[in-house]
C-alpha cells in the first residue's frame, strides 16, 4: 500500500513531487529532517549564481526559494543588506532580470554600471559633451527620473558667486527647465532689467548690454564704475581726480548701507589709521581724505568687506577719519 505524504506532517509539492523516496530516507523513514538545509546543505554550498556561503545567506531556503524545481522562482527580500532599493529601485525590486538580467555574480553596484547607457543618451543636458562626472549620485538621488538634482560643479562651467550665489540652488530661475540654450552673458539674462533701467536709463544713453563693463554680480547692482563717463562728458583737469565727492560719498552711505549714521571727523594720521583699520576689517570703518586743493572733497576708502573704492592716490596731509555707526545721524564736516 502506497504511503499518502500528503497525511503526514510533511506534505510533498512541487519538486519533492517527484523525488525518489530514497533520495531523502537514506536510512530509514522516522528520523528523516524535515528541515530544508539538512537535505540541501550539498545544494547551499555549491551554489554559484549567487554564491551562498560567500555572501552568507540563510540556510532557511525557504526564505528565498519555494519547492518549484531548479530553485526558480525565487525572492531575495534581504536585498538591501547587499544593496539598498529605494524609490525608483523600489519599483523593480520584484524584476530581477531588469538589473541582473540572469548573472547574480557580476551585477555592478555603481550607479554608471547600470545607468552608463543613460549617462550617455541624456540630452538635458548632455552629460558626455559637458564632460560631467559619471557618479551619479554627486548630483543624482535614486528618486524616479532624475529629480531632483543638485550641481554642486556648477562653478565649473559658471561661477555663481554675488547675488548669483543666492541663487545656486533654484535652478529654474535661470534655467527654466532647458539647460541646453543658457545664455552665459548678462544681458542674456538681464535684458529686462537692461530695458527697465531709470537711473539712468541705459537704453535712452545706449549703454553697453555687457553689464560686467560696469557692474559686478553684488546684489541690486551695486557698486558700479562708469568708466564711459568722457562718452557723456569729459572728466578733466580737476575733475579727472576726483572719483566722489563728499554729496555722493554721503549718498552712498545712506543709500547701500541703508542706516543712519553719525560721522564725525577728526584729524588723524595715516598711521594710527592703519592700525584702526586692520582689527576692525569687519566694522564699518571709512577714511575721508580732503584734499586742500581741490576743497572739501570726500574720497572713501571702507574696508574690502564694506566697500571696493580705494583711491588711487592718498595724501598724508588733510587725512581724516569717519566712523560710521548705527545710530541716528548727525554729520559734520569742515573744509580745511
Amino acid at each position: 500500500m502506497a504511503f499518502d505524504h500528503n497525511m503526514s506532517s510533511f506534505p510533498l509539492t512541487g519538486a519533492h513531487k517527484t523525488t525518489d523516496c530514497r533520495e531523502c530516507h537514506i536510512k530509514e523513514y522516522k528520523n528523516t529532517p524535515t528541515d530544508c538545509f539538512s537535505c540541501h546543505n550539498k545544494d547551499y554550498n555549491q551554489s554559484t549564481n549567487p554564491n551562498h556561503a560567500n555572501l552568507n545567506i540563510t540556510t532557511d531556503c525557504i526564505s528565498c526559494h519555494t519547492t518549484a524545481p531548479g530553485w526558480a522562482p525565487a525572492k531575495f527580500d534581504i536585498h538591501n543588506q547587499f544593496y539598498v532599493l529605494d524609490n525608483a529601485h523600489a519599483d523593480i525590486a520584484n524584476d530581477c532580470k531588469a538589473c541582473h538580467h540572469g548573472n547574480y555574480k557580476n551585477t555592478p553596484n555603481t550607479c554608471q554600471g547600470c545607468h552608463l547607457s543613460d549617462y550617455n543618451a541624456s540630452i538635458n543636458p548632455n552629460h558626455k559633451r559637458l564632460n560631467i562626472p559619471t557618479n551619479c549620485v554627486d548630483c543624482h538621488t535614486t528618486v524616479k527620473d532624475w529629480k531632483p538634482a543638485t550641481f554642486d560643479i556648477h562653478n565649473n562651467y559658471y561661477v555663481l558667486d554675488g547675488a548669483h550665489a543666492s541663487i545656486a540652488h533654484d535652478c529654474n530661475i535661470c534655467h527654466h527647465g532647458n539647460y541646453n540654450t543658457t545664455p552665459k552673458t548678462c544681458a542674456g539674462c538681464h535684458i529686462t532689467d537692461y530695458n527697465a533701467s531709470t537711473n539712468p536709463n541705459h537704453k535712452k544713453l545706449n549703454l553697453s548690454t555687457d553689464c560686467v563693463s560696469c557692474h559686478t554680480t553684488a546684489p541690486n547692482w551695486e557698486p558700479a564704475t562708469f568708466d564711459v563717463h568722457n562718452n557723456y562728458y569729459v572728466l578733466q583737469g580737476a575733475h579727472a581726480n576726483i572719483k566722489m565727492t563728499a554729496q555722493y560719498v554721503i549718498k552712498e552711505i545712506i543709500t547701500r548701507l541703508q542706516i543712519l549714521v553719525m560721522v564725525v571727523i577728526k584729524p588723524i594720521t595715516i598711521k594710527p589709521l592703519i592700525q584702526i583699520i586692520k582689527p576692525l576689517n569687519s566694522l564699518l570703518i571709512a577714511l575721508c581724505v580732503i584734499h586742500k586743493q581741490h576743497g572739501p572733497l570726500l574720497h572713501l576708502i571702507m574696508t574690502p568687506i564694506i566697500f571696493p573704492y580705494i583711491p588711487e592716490n592718498i595724501k598724508t596731509n588733510g587725512t581724516y577719519v569717519v566712523n560710521v555707526i548705527p545710530t541716528r545721524m548727525i554729520l559734520k564736516y569742515s573744509a580745511v
